[in-house]
């Protein structure tokens, strides 16, 4: 997807929720609003912005980080009504994503979907939420695949 449009949608969805990513050479970044660390496919992530919500029961978690030219987001969106073991599936109310976005040579988005993982929440209140999740995602235009792992989150509302 190459247009001006998708470069500005891709950078709202970072701006909107929480990501996460980190390995053991690259420290978790905290923010004002918690943090959200994984490993995309090996490589050690960590989210630069982090936003989330947990508003009528939907948590939302999204984090991005923005490098030069590049923008990473992992994104996670569900019904969620206590702690416990969920099963990632946009079927059963419960979405995770992962994207890249670049504007070197042109701007253009690819968008990894979910297509089997797990989020743990441990901790849930009206001012936060704490946990892990993984999980396999395909990309929605293309064949290539992206395995996010040993992923945490620790945010605030």
């Amino acid at each position: 997807m190459r247009c001006p449009v998708a470069l500005l949608l891709v950078l709202l969805c970072g701006m909107m929720t929480v990501a996460c990513g980190s390995d053991p050479a690259s420290p978790t970044t905290t923010t004002a609003n918690g943090s959200i660390s994984a490993k995309v496919s090996g490589t050690g992530w960590s989210a630069t912005n982090v936003q989330s919500t947990w508003q009528s029961n939907v948590l939302s978690l999204g984090g991005s980080q923005i490098q030069g030219t590049g923008n990473q987001q992992i994104n996670i969106t569900g019904l969620i009504s206590k702690t416990g073991t969920y099963q990632l599936n946009p079927f059963a109310g419960l979405n995770a994503s992962y994207t890249e976005a670049t504007t070197s040579g042109g701007v253009s988005a690819k968008i990894f979907s979910v297509t089997s993982g797990t989020l743990v929440v441990d901790k849930l209140s009206a001012t936060g939420a704490s946990g892990t999740f993984s999980f396999e995602a395909k990309e929605s235009q293309g064949t290539g695949t992206r395995s996010i792992t040993e992923g945490k989150f620790d945010v605030k509302f």
